[in-house]
């Protein structure tokens, strides 16, 4: 009887090891493009992440649709890496900054859950900062800014003019080609991209302009417009905001980035493996970066890399859509871009540019390489040679089979067109993960 019995035992035992090592297994990589792999449910928390992240309440789309559009752009991205990697476009002088910028917002993205779990939480923040950073974030300053290149600058302008006419930014531009206006731009406090000129921003009156400020970024001068509350919340109901503010800021205080160290992570992230590799090598502590400094960067590198200066280069790349087979089809949607192009034409010649300007212009960041790796075969490729690598620079073939081997692995019910994510020319191109808030000066 007792034989029986832990026959069985083992039987039942055996049996449910097996369910749960088939459905882990289903469960497991449900994205696995080159070395970069993702599990159903590092898919699901990203997904909430983003979509809480971007859309109010009062303004959400159908979660199913945007599920999908979202989960194009995440085999997207996936393939053109692996895409560069494969064709060795690490050695192109013109598709290097490309691939660097792509890498590092992936990883950024596969890093959001861990600085969560095993960073922030560690972070012990007392209730009187909680409070004192509630009533300093309490009120917006809605500003025009002016910044140039450097004080010499300033001898170009007729600063009385400014004071009483404003910011004209054409007026302004050929004065100092160099220069940047941004007007009814949001500034909030605390904000560490300011922090040299936020005491004179508080004590401005309305109307007024600040005297100009040198930073390493620039010469600043800030008109003030108005003043708006920035947050309709409670104290009670903005506590858990403002300690992931808070935590992040304590961290920034703390910690220096290091360009070389980051992309090593880069490196083993896309070469060794993925990201378990990493995680196992921080655990291990063989990986020469400390942990915090390595969420720190990944929670907010994205940000890191726009604004670590404040003009931003501008690379001559284009929105190209995907559906390109032929040369013929590359030249007509080049062709299509030059009246819109040469609007411009000033900013592209003085070859800087914030990043406001860049969304606000509507240029296709998710396939930034795709299109760098298409102007170097228009370039250097006969046209026999590139209908030749057709197949390889096909990302709506490569993603409509990656969605059909998904809808089997992950069980999804997709009907997604390979091109769902691209919107009309007159709609908004921009994914809102690469928008970022209107608040562009927010440290949140």
């Amino acid at each position: 009887m007792i034989r029986k019995l832990l026959i069985i035992i083992t039987l039942f035992t055996l049996y449910g090891v097996l369910y749960l090592k088939i459905n882990l297994k289903s469960d497991d990589i449900v994205i696995e493009v080159g070395d970069y792999k993702i599990t159903k449910y590092e898919l699901d928390v990203r997904f909430k992440r983003y979509y809480d992240e971007y859309y109010s309440k009062n303004n959400c789309p159908p979660l199913n649709i945007e599920y999908k559009k979202w989960f194009a752009r995440l085999i997207n991205n996936s393939y053109i890496l692996a895409d560069a990697h494969k064709n060795n476009l690490y050695e192109d002088s013109t598709t290097k900054q490309a691939i660097t910028y792509l890498e590092r917002r992936m990883v950024n993205q596969s890093f959001g859950l861990y600085y969560e779990k095993k960073i922030a939480s560690k972070i012990p923040i007392d209730e009187k900062e909680i409070e004192n950073l509630y009533l300093e974030r309490k009120y917006k300053y809605n500003i025009d800014l002016l910044v140039l290149p450097d004080r010499r600058s300033l001898k170009a302008l007729d600063f009385d003019y400014i004071k009483e006419n404003g910011f004209d930014s054409n007026l302004i531009k050929r004065s100092v080609p160099n220069s940047m206006v941004m007007n009814n731009a949001i500034l909030c406090f605390p904000n560490s991209f300011f922090s040299e000129v936020e005491r004179d921003v508080r004590n401005l009156k309305i109307g007024t302009i600040s005297s100009p400020h040198s930073t390493k970024k620039g010469v600043f001068i800030i008109k003030l417009l108005n003043i708006d509350s920035a947050k309709d919340l409670s104290l009670k109901e903005s506590r858990q905001f403002l300690k992931y503010i808070l935590r992040k800021e304590e961290i920034t205080k703390a910690i220096t980035i290091d360009e070389n160290r980051i992309l090593n992570v880069a490196n083993i992230v896309f070469h060794e493996g993925g990201l378990s590799v990493v995680l196992k090598k921080i655990k291990s502590k063989s990986l020469p970066l400390p942990q915090v400094r390595l969420a720190e960067y990944f929670e907010n590198g994205h940000r890191k890399y726009f604004f670590s200066n404040q003009l931003f280069t501008y690379q001559k790349y284009l929105p190209l859509k995907p559906n390109i087979h032929t040369i013929g089809d590359l030249k007509k949607q080049i062709s299509n871009l030059i009246v819109e192009d040469n609007k411009y034409k000033e900013a592209i010649r003085n070859g800087y540019l914030d990043r406001r300007f860049l969304t606000s212009k509507k240029i296709f960041s998710d396939n930034l390489i795709f299109k760098t790796y298409l102007e170097n075969l228009i370039k250097d490729k006969t046209r026999k040679q590139i209908e030749h690598r057709n197949p390889n620079i096909d990302t709506s073939a490569i993603l409509t089979r990656t969605i059909a081997n998904l809808k089997l692995k992950y069980k999804l019910k997709l009907t997604l067109q390979p091109d769902i994510y691209y919107q009309d020319q007159n709609k908004s191109s921009i994914a809102p993960e690469e928008q970022g808030h209107r608040e562009i000066f927010n440290s949140n």
